[in-house]
């Protein structure tokens, strides 16, 4: 059952194209992982999903559906009964989500009254220590102020505020950029291991090749405002079809065995708004053509949006 549909998404911002007819859908229980580079638009896909645009930019174009129904343009009234109880988001920073002047307790009590008034509070006593246990801390942190919380921890406790109420969806935009890659790996584990427990959704934000594969079911990698390449995590991953994507995965150091110096991938991801006519990567790929300057790759459901993409390999060589 595909429970969010994106169809040819436009943002603008500043005047400038940010997001230009991104696709996808998110099914029943799935973790979706969007990569890219810094810029290339993930995390005003996610805001726009959200209802949460920062100020200067707005949705041009496109449809965004939660089960079937059209939410992309609810009044502030929809959108408060869309958020939190069917979609959560957890953001970078945690501290976006925490407040500094109540113990953590607090905050997951609040919570979950707020989505289950029936709780006594014996109750939610209980529930605020299976959370706090859920996301491997002890039930003794309730009493903990954030700034007593290590980041890592201050992120499971954003995760926890998140997933409490049961949320069919959640968007984790970026979650575990500020963490060290030990760190990440671990969070990465705790989000799927919980939306497997509670059948939720996940549409993950991350720059990080390495947290996405040790999450994600499938991914879609976004250049310029575009997405070059979806489809199954391991599949991309190990045999990226678009050369962009081969470049990124070729460029990240310990993905991929290798003897000589880590390549990098050739010229600037275009602006907002300065993108090439044709294919938006056209200006950096050794194997552009004139097809490739005069019309733009349509997004396939599944596959590279490219007209020369590369030969699809056995074992690529990428470990987890």
């Amino acid at each position: 059952m595909t429970l969010l549909k994106v169809d040819e998404l436009q943002v603008i911002v500043r005047g400038g194209m940010a997001v230009d007819g991104v696709s996808l859908t998110l099914g029943q229980g799935e973790v979706l992982a969007l990569m890219g580079e810094s810029g290339a638009g993930k995390s005003l896909t996610a805001a726009a999903i959200v209802g949460l645009l920062p100020p200067g930019s707005r949705m041009k174009g496109g449809i965004i559906a939660f089960k079937g129904k059209r939410i992309d343009q609810s009044n502030r009234a929809g959108w408060r009964k869309l958020r939190g109880k069917h979609i959560c988001a957890v953001f970078q920073d945690p501290y976006g989500a925490l407040d500094p002047l109540q113990t953590i307790g607090v905050q997951l009590t609040q919570t979950l009254r707020t989505h289950q008034p029936q709780l006594t509070r014996a109750l939610l006593r209980d529930r605020v220590a299976e959370w706090l246990e859920a996301v491997s801390l002890s039930a003794d942190r309730a009493s903990a102020y954030p700034h007593e919380l290590s980041g890592g921890m201050r992120q499971r406790v954003a995760l926890a505020l998140a997933m409490a109420p049961g949320p069919e969806i959640l968007i984790a935009d970026e979650p575990a950029a500020a963490l060290d890659m030990p760190l990440r790996a671990q969070l990465a584990g705790l989000m799927r291991r919980l939306a497997q427990a509670q059948n939720t959704s996940v549409l993950l934000i991350s720059h990080d090749i390495r947290t996405a594969l040790a999450a994600a079911d499938r991914v879609a990698v976004m250049y310029a405002g575009r997405v070059l390449e979806t489809g199954p995590a391991a599949a991309v991953l190990q045999s990226p079809r678009h050369p962009y994507v081969a470049g990124l995965i070729a460029s990240m150091p310990g993905l991929a065995e290798r003897k000589h110096r880590l390549p990098v991938v050739s010229g600037r991801m275009p602006l907002p708004g300065t993108a090439p006519r044709g294919c938006v990567f056209r200006q950096s790929c050794h194997n552009a053509s004139d097809q490739c300057r005069a019309e733009r790759p349509a997004q396939p459901a599944s596959g590279a949006a490219c007209f020369h993409p590369l030969p699809e390999l056995a074992d690529a060589g990428i470990r987890a």
